[in-house]
């Protein structure tokens, strides 16, 4: 009995030191350091203004560990320096509260000195984190930006030019309105094509456009997806209060206009002929027609204005069969005086974009606009 009571105590220790020699935790560095957390991972700065962000070190089982940080890169147009309000201890006679030199947690200041993208760096422990710091500006305190304006002519078909100064760029989805024309419209400028790098729009102005433009939908190229809130304002414009000339073809689906948003971006500023005998679900209303393409899915951006109080809307037919698609723009009635603006997806494709025109259909019998504005943009 006491040679198998041993026996057995002997095969328990064996099964214990085994077990032991299997514990996942065994190869773990407890108490070393393993990575750094930053907290937030990526720092937005409000230019002039501070920001926080902590740092904590872990070992290998995510257990925080003290350690002494340090600061080793700082990247260009910011200044850092470590929170002396954050966890302090107390020392000395007068209790002065002091950060502690090793801590499981320190926290720094950012202030961003220029509008930039850049970096901060912080070590403990033979390992790093970078923290990458966007600085954008200010909508409380920082200046109104001005854009250039070039005019080709003074006419509603000659082509305007708006640039925005480094490092500002239009979005997909950039506009520029003026104040002068009348009608359900907001004034804002048709826009041909944004260039490849986001800085110009080349737009056209509608008819009696004047004065100083106000920018929407601008972003700093360094961090393109955030709109900014700032006021952007552009040098004045003179726009005749002239009839614009009907573009041929309007009335064939065949033959209708290209719109060419290959850029993000395109649109077309065009007389109102309406007199197209097919436009799909909408057969036997006034409409006019314009072709586009898009060579893979887009969610699109659409916009429809014009000078009357006659109700309109922005339907869409797939150009291969004229088939109606499940997209259209037709949200508010007659007299509205307000654009018709929608977010609609489409599959890659070809389409026709038909303006329908419903004035004659109500008991004002309202006539057709004048002229029309189409603008459409891909977005994210």
């Amino acid at each position: 009995m006491n040679r198998l009571t041993s026996g057995t105590v002997s095969l328990f220790a064996l099964l214990l030191v085994g077990a032991c020699n299997n514990d996942p935790t065994a190869d773990l560095n407890v108490g070393e350091v393993s990575r750094i957390d930053a907290e937030p991972s990526t720092l937005n700065v409000t230019h002039g203004k501070p920001s926080k962000f902590t740092v904590t070190a872990v070992d290998a089982a995510g257990n925080p560990v003290e350690s002494a940080y340090e600061v080793t890169s700082v990247g260009p147009g910011i200044s850092v320096a470590r929170d002396s309000t954050f966890a302090p201890i107390f020392v000395g006679d007068n209790n002065t509260p002091t950060v502690p030199p090793v801590a499981r947690t320190f926290q720094y200041v950012v202030t961003g000195n220029d509008l930039t993208a850049s970096s901060i760096t912080v070590s403990a422990g033979g390992h790093d984190v970078t923290v990458p710091v966007i600085v954008l500006p200010d909508p409380g305190s920082d200046t109104t930006t001005s854009a250039s304006v070039t005019q080709a002519g003074g006419n509603p078909t000659d082509p305007i030019t708006v640039t925005l100064p480094a490092p500002y760029i239009f979005q997909n989805t950039g506009s520029v309105a003026f104040a002068g024309p009348v009608g359900s419209t907001d004034g804002s400028a048709v826009v041909l094509n944004r260039s490849a790098d986001g800085t110009t729009l080349q737009v056209l102005g509608l008819p009696g456009s004047a004065g100083n433009g106000v920018v929407s939908n601008a972003a700093i190229s360094f961090a393109s997806n955030i709109p900014l809130s700032i006021p952007i304002s552009t040098g004045p414009v003179i726009v005749a209060a002239a009839a614009v000339p009907a573009q041929a073809g309007t009335d064939d689906p065949a033959t209708a206009p290209a719109i060419d948003i290959s850029s993000g971006t395109g649109g077309v500023l065009d007389g109102g002929s309406f007199g197209a005998a097919s436009c799909g679900q909408n057969s036997g209303a006034p409409c006019q027609l314009y072709r586009f393409s898009l060579p893979e899915d887009a969610n699109v951006h659409v916009r429809l204005q014009w000078d009357n109080d006659a109700d309109l809307g922005l339907y869409f037919l797939n150009a291969a069969d004229l088939s109606d698609s499940d997209q259209l723009c037709d949200a508010n009635g007659r007299a509205s005086a307000a654009p018709e603006e929608c977010d609609l997806t489409f599959p890659a494709g070809d389409y026709i974009a038909a303006v329908v025109s419903f004035g004659p259909f109500y008991p004002e019998n309202d006539p057709n606009p004048s002229w029309v504005a189409v603008q459409l943009a891909t977005t994210p």
